[in-house]
């Protein structure tokens, strides 16, 4: 764990950097990828005060909040949520649990995969919930590592029942399956590294032999919860959001 004494984003900015400029291209790319899917959201609503109907968006206490909303329309639904502000969230992540490349990555996955199956949209009072989970189950993944909820119980503002319940609502909305395909992969790695090259014009690069182990720790996974009874999640292309980049 990194020292307490990094007490604001400047200076951990500054030592990350030092140390592993690729990590920190991957934060800032991860930061925008998340506003960019919700400022989507925002605009869409702009635009179209009745372009969603709360009815069609599944319940769930922790992803979504249709009793926080007076009617299908509310102007709290398209607030609009500070990039840096999911920055220093991914950074306290960071922080707590110094993850893989590949775990950033396989994040961006499992955020996908939960928004298309969940049909729930990102937005700015689910976001958070959003991204930690995803990042628990993606470290668990990716990093080989045996991850519960009480090992996220150090973030701010997350009790530890309240992790449990998002992990356990989580998985049943993607069918508890873990499974990975590589396209899936691959698009959330070429559309990071296409927002990192916009940033600075940076690059970096994954291993390929760590994608593989991924992809077999992501089936074992997937069949013990099969084993379990749990349902199958069946993996789709994921889609993508066209719009304009804003500077970081």
């Amino acid at each position: 764990m990194i020292s307490k004494t990094f007490s604001s984003t400047l200076n951990f900015t500054q030592w990350i950097n030092s140390r592993s400029p690729e990590i920190l291209d991957l934060i800032h790319s991860i930061s925008r990828a998340l506003y960019i899917e919700i400022e989507y959201f925002c605009k869409e609503i702009r635009i179209n005060p009745r372009a969603v109907n709360l009815e069609n968006i599944p319940e769930s206490d922790y992803f979504s909040y249709q009793d926080n909303y007076n009617s299908c329309y509310d102007e709290k639904l398209a607030r609009p949520v500070d990039i840096q502000e999911i920055s220093e969230f991914v950074q306290t992540l960071y922080k707590e649990f110094k993850f893989s490349k590949e775990c950033f990555v396989l994040t961006m996955v499992y955020i996908k995969k939960f928004l298309f199956y969940s049909k729930i949209p990102l937005m700015s009072d689910n976001w958070k919930n959003i991204l930690l989970i995803s990042t628990l189950v993606a470290q668990r993944v990716s990093d080989n590592a045996i991850i519960s909820a009480s090992d996220y119980n150090n973030i701010k503002g997350f009790s530890l029942e309240d992790i449990r319940l998002m992990e356990i609502d989580f998985l049943n909305f993607i069918g508890y399956d873990y499974k990975l395909e590589a396209i899936e992969y691959l698009y959330q790695s070429n559309y990071l590294q296409d927002i990192s090259k916009s940033i600075k014009g940076n690059t970096w690069y994954l291993d390929n032999e760590k994608l593989e182990n991924i992809m077999k720790r992501s089936k074992q996974l997937s069949e013990e919860e099969s084993d379990s009874d749990c349902g199958i999640y069946h993996s789709e292309a994921m889609h993508s959001i066209d719009i304009d980049l804003i500077d970081y």
